[in-house]
């Protein structure tokens, strides 16, 4: 295996510290310069310049840098399209540098871009706000949502008569890409339309105060959100923990009226027979476990 020298590693390092400067954000519109006098000198010695483009060196390494930032903030943008309108352009931008200074990507996939990033801005005074956190949290189930795993749905009529009764008693496995969400704001309401517009300098989108509860999963290569009420959500929340069934619902119905109760019982098979229509359920294999 060859050896590269400590010069080549220190100008890697160089290089890389230059294009990741990142970008000095001068209004609300997110209109920037490059910050040409913090790039080292030692870099710009190395770096030709083109006089025959009427490029100094420091011109070259600061398109090398618009060209890095550019790419990563068109990404999250595309990413986080309800983020960016809740925020604002310049303030999302921030956001974007902030993150991805503490946070650099270690991966060759850009999708691993914001694996940390609802973990970075619930620490952060400045972008710890229950709304935005909340966003990014849903919008990272969708990017989760559209990568994960597609197992084998669950097919109740390949299944022996033993089988079918044994979903009451052993675990669900669930398919890796669903996930359940709560709201507090009508945030998944306001994802679709900032997907639809896909124009993260539109003017910011307002939430209101509301609490729903979601399913977030994929159907035919597209993230569906599907709407539960807290009694499904509950229920849901049992069987991914690793509950069956019939635990799940005699754990609910202890903690409940009776009237509630009654509800249960009248819509469960109604219920379980729609999510298992929707592909939430995976068939059980050697190796399945709940997810």
């Amino acid at each position: 295996m060859p050896i590269i020298p400590p010069s080549l590693l220190k100008l890697q390092q160089l290089f890389g510290d230059a294009i990741s400067m990142p970008l000095e954000l001068i209004d609300d519109d997110a209109n920037f310069r490059m910050r040409e006098e913090e790039y080292d000198s030692e870099i710009l010695k190395l770096l030709l310049p083109r006089e025959d483009l009427g490029l100094t060196a420091a011109d070259r390494l600061a398109t090398y840098n618009q060209q890095y930032w550019f790419r990563l903030l068109s990404t999250m943008q595309e990413e986080y399209p309800l983020l960016a309108r809740l925020m604002g352009v310049r303030v999302f931008a921030e956001l974007v540098m902030d993150y991805l200074q503490q946070f650099p990507s270690s991966s060759v996939s850009l999708r691993a871009l914001s694996r940390l990033l609802v973990t970075y801005m619930s620490m952060s005074s400045t972008y710890n706000r229950t709304q935005w956190v909340q966003a990014a949290e849903l919008e990272y189930l969708y990017i989760h949502a559209f990568d994960a795993a597609q197992l084998p749905v669950l097919d109740l009529s390949l299944l022996t008569e033993a089988q079918q009764e044994a979903q009451l008693t052993d675990s669900l496995v669930f398919q890796p890409h669903f996930r359940l969400f709560v709201e507090d704001s009508n945030l998944v309401e306001l994802r679709m339309i900032a997907g639809h517009e896909k124009d993260p300098e539109a003017a910011l989108l307002i939430p209101a105060h509301v609490k729903h509860h979601w399913a977030i999963y994929r159907q035919n290569n597209h993230v569906q959100a599907e709407a539960l009420g807290p009694l499904q959500y509950q229920l849901l929340d049992h069987l991914q923990q690793g509950l069956s069934l019939e635990h799940a619902v005699e754990q609910i119905a202890s903690n409940v009226d009776t009237h509630t109760q009654q509800f249960l019982e009248e819509r469960l098979a109604m219920w379980f027979n729609h999510w298992r229509t929707l592909g939430w359920f995976a068939g059980a294999t050697d190796d399945s476990s709940p997810q």
